[in-house]
């Protein structure tokens, strides 16, 4: 299995942040396979390409987990916008979680400077 890199609304991480796209409702095209794993990258390049090109995961943790095979499956699954991209397929009902560790916080943005703007 390995190495892998999640971003997540809130850290520490909890299962459902490993959740697929079928698991937590957010699609119901079931036959597209990706759709049943969750997003993840392999190195921090890939990470750092995400958030210089999506706002969205600046505004989240990046979590770090060196999982064991048996949690499940990774294969790179890139696209033109994110070469680095990953497709995490984790054993059905398993909790993940717990292996993973911060290594991002979510970049501030001007509203999060409790002195406000400059």
């Amino acid at each position: 299995m390995g190495k892998i890199y999640r971003a997540v609304e809130a850290f520490p991480a909890n299962a459902s942040d490993f959740l697929s796209d079928i698991e937590a409702e957010r699609t119901t095209k079931r036959s597209d396979c990706k759709n049943w794993g969750c997003s993840v990258w392999q190195d921090r390049v890939a990470v750092d390409h995400a958030r210089d090109n999506y706002p969205r995961f600046q505004q989240s943790f990046i979590v770090f987990g060196d999982l064991d095979p048996s949690a499940g499956q990774v294969l790179a699954t890139p696209s033109r916008p994110q070469p680095g991209h990953a497709t995490f397929w984790k054993i059905h009902d398993l909790d993940v979680s717990g292996a993973f560790e911060k290594v991002l916080d979510p970049i501030p943005t001007e509203q999060d400077d409790p002195l406000g703007p400059t």
